[in-house]
């Protein structure tokens, strides 16, 4: 279309000069009163457009372009008036059509179409009227010319004229399209500019500053006003621009500098490393001039030069290590092969990969053997199968582990042995390092102290029952002497012949004094023989009414000791043994009755709940414990009592047995003032 355009433009261009020459050479003495016309039109051209003369760049005006098109019409149109008659002619109307069109092709394309379309069509029909009067007059011009001539030469002048009149119009709104085009692609481009964070800047031929934005002006410490028009070589120190030249003449020889690394001082004699990417700026495929864009690297050249030289610092460490990890390993595999534990890999289901003497020992198997073998295998219990299977599934992070698992272990050559297993998961989560402590010959021991431990329990029995003889003796001796008197006098009774009438009640004492030997010589026995120990739910206060009962000669015997009960009603059951607990029970009441011994005195026995289980206190005012001899009460084969009166063993094996059950006892006394007994027992799982 632009190329239409042109050539129309071209071909109008000759029409005018010819038509504009015709009406000159004709008419040009005959009509003197135009030449003021014609002077004004191109004088008032010739100032509308001088702005575009001056600046010596019309080419490149599309605006200005339109108006030499709107002077060529203005000449056109005064031409073609004056070929017609003059200003005075009837064809004046077509000055009045040129300067209504010339104000109409600013306005928009539709408004000026309508305004050129209704003074094309008055012009035409003025015109007509005109011609038809003038068929019964002579023409006003010398030259006669022909009717037909005078419309075919107004119809091609109204052709020009409307053809005229729509270029310009497109002109007009080529130049307002363009020019807001320009205006917004200017303000994208210039928010662009300011915005960027790197340095932007614009030099000409010889190497001044056309333009620059903030973050160059940041850069260098510089305004604005200092930058425009000067060198670019301004903002480097000295040293500096002998690099910065060599770039510059580069770029003016053509060659584009995409981001080349400077080491640069700027004025403000801050050290920097600059990112520069320079290239030419043509306009017409002339160079006019460079941009360039400018960053500052300082800070990522360090942090690249740093990562360089963490890169290669960790390449040496990775190489170091690798070659410890290597020692390590050898030293581990020495390790693991010598190490005087039993120690084994197995994998996630318990099967043995790698295993050292000491484990193919402890199992009674060769290593090779042991490869084929899975742990579970080698459990003789099948509850310890199941608990290690859940072990060995069990474990879900490189931080566990479980241990210890007291199992029993199934040799191949026949005797079981037991051990503790340590399971360790590894890093990978992918095998379980298992160790081993074959601790049979502990369980042995162990069995054996609690045999002894049984024989000492019941040797302390036995001393309790020597020291209950006494009064067991006296008890037995009152039952004893009333069945005497009451057998002998039934005796003499039936030697004279006769039953006495109270017979019958003399026979129920007698009965009467048999049971009572029958308990108490019961009660003895039952304390005195051995029993197995049996853990059971046991309420504490029932259990100290036993042995209240049980020493109840005991306190017979001392009319002056008074025994007082507090007990917690509804007090939470124990898990014990109820004889162990017993003997517990009867060990304090006896010291307390050996402290108080046969002066005036008094027991009192309280139980209550605690925290975690339930608590008895023993509490006597006797002559209580010496200070020197407070830390030892408990130690076995101690006794404060005189020769022959006591073993020694009777709070140890006290002790013992409360830390059996899971509890704790202790004492408190001040010399001469009795002593207290504390026995804290944990309550049973609900």
């Amino acid at each position: 279309m632009s190329d239409i355009f042109t050539l129309f433009f071209r071909l109008r261009r000759v029409i005018t000069l010819l038509i504009t020459g015709l009406a000159l050479a004709v008419g040009f003495l005959a009509n003197r009163a135009d030449l003021p016309w014609i002077a004004a039109i191109c004088l008032l051209e010739m100032v509308v457009n001088q702005p575009y003369l001056l600046s010596r760049r019309w080419k490149d005006r599309p605006e200005f372009q339109a108006r030499i098109h709107l002077l060529g019409d203005a000449l056109l149109y005064t031409a073609l008036i004056h070929f017609f008659g003059g200003i005075s002619s009837g064809l004046f109307g077509a000055c009045y059509f040129f300067i209504i069109f010339s104000a109409a092709v600013t306005m928009r394309p539709r408004v000026a179409s309508l305004i050129g379309i209704f003074c094309f069509s008055c012009f035409l029909g003025l015109f007509l009227l005109e011609e038809f009067q003038v068929l019964a007059r002579q023409n006003l011009i010398n030259i006669e010319l022909p009717l037909s001539l005078k419309i075919i030469t107004l119809l091609i002048a109204a052709a020009l004229f409307a053809g005229t009149g729509l270029i310009g119009v497109s002109f007009a709104r080529l130049f307002r399209n363009q020019s807001k085009q320009v205006s917004e692609s200017e303000v994208r481009y210039r928010g662009i500019f300011e915005s960027s964070s790197d340095g932007v800047f614009i030099l000409d031929l010889e190497g001044r500053v056309v333009a620059a934005n903030q973050a160059l002006l940041d850069l260098g410490g510089r305004r604005l006003d200092q930058v425009v028009g000067s060198s670019f070589l301004g903002f480097l120190k000295e040293e500096s621009v002998d690099d910065a030249a060599a770039l510059y003449q580069n770029v003016l020889q053509g060659e584009r500098v995409v981001a080349r690394d400077l080491a640069m001082t700027l004025s403000n004699g801050r050290q920097v490393v600059l990112e520069i990417s320079v290239a030419p700026m043509s306009v017409h495929q002339q160079m006019v001039g460079m941009v360039g864009i400018v960053r500052d690297v300082t800070e990522r050249n360090k942090m690249e030069s740093r990562l360089e030289r963490y890169a290669e610092d960790l390449e040496e460490r990775t190489a170091e290590r690798t070659l410890q990890l290597l020692d390590a390993k050898t030293r581990y595999q020495g390790l693991f092969e010598n190490a005087a534990v039993p120690l084994a890999w197995l994998d996630r289901e318990g099967k043995f990969y790698s295993v050292n003497q000491e484990m193919a020992e402890l199992l009674g198997l060769d290593p090779g053997r042991l490869m084929t073998c899975r742990l579970l295998d080698l459990l003789a219990l099948p509850q310890d199968q199941v608990r290690v299977a859940e072990c060995l599934t069990g474990l879900s992070s490189a931080e566990d582990s479980a241990g210890p698992l007291e199992v029993a272990l199934r040799r191949s050559d026949g005797p079981i042995r037991t051990a503790e297993l340590y399971i360790h998961l590894d890093p990978n989560q992918t095998h379980v390092l298992l160790s081993a402590i074959d601790i049979t010959r502990r369980k042995e021991i162990e069995k054996e102290q609690q045999a002894l431990h049984s024989q000492l329990i019941q040797a302390e029995k036995m001393a309790l029952v020597g020291q209950l003889a006494a009064g067991v003796a006296h008890e037995v001796n009152n039952p004893l002497t009333a069945i005497s008197y009451y057998a002998q006098t039934l005796s003499r009774a039936y030697e004279k012949g006769g039953v006495p009438t109270d017979a019958h009640e003399k026979l129920r004492k007698i009965e009467e004094g048999a049971e009572r030997i029958q308990q108490l010589l019961a009660k003895l026995l039952a304390y005195a023989r051995p029993q197995a120990e049996e853990r059971q739910r046991v309420h504490l206060n029932q259990v100290v009414d036993q042995a209240l009962d049980f020493t109840e000669h005991e306190r017979e015997r001392r009319p002056r000791l008074a025994i007082k009960k507090e007990f917690w009603p509804e007090l939470a059951p124990i898990l014990a043994d109820p004889n162990q607990i017993h003997q517990v029970v009867v060990n304090l009441l006896m010291n307390a009755f050996e402290a108080i011994g046969e002066n005036p005195g008094e027991i009192c026995l309280t139980t209550r709940p605690t925290a975690s289980g339930v608590e008895l206190v023993c509490v006597d005012n006797g002559e209580g414990i010496h200070p020197r001899d407070l830390p030892r009460i408990f130690t076995p084969f101690f006794t404060t009592k005189a020769a022959g009166r006591g073993t020694g063993l009777g709070l140890a094996i006290v002790k013992r047995i409360v830390e059996d059950h899971g509890g704790k006892i202790r004492v408190e006394s001040r010399h001469g003032r009795g002593a207290t007994f504390f026995v804290h027992l944990p309550g049973a799982e609900p």
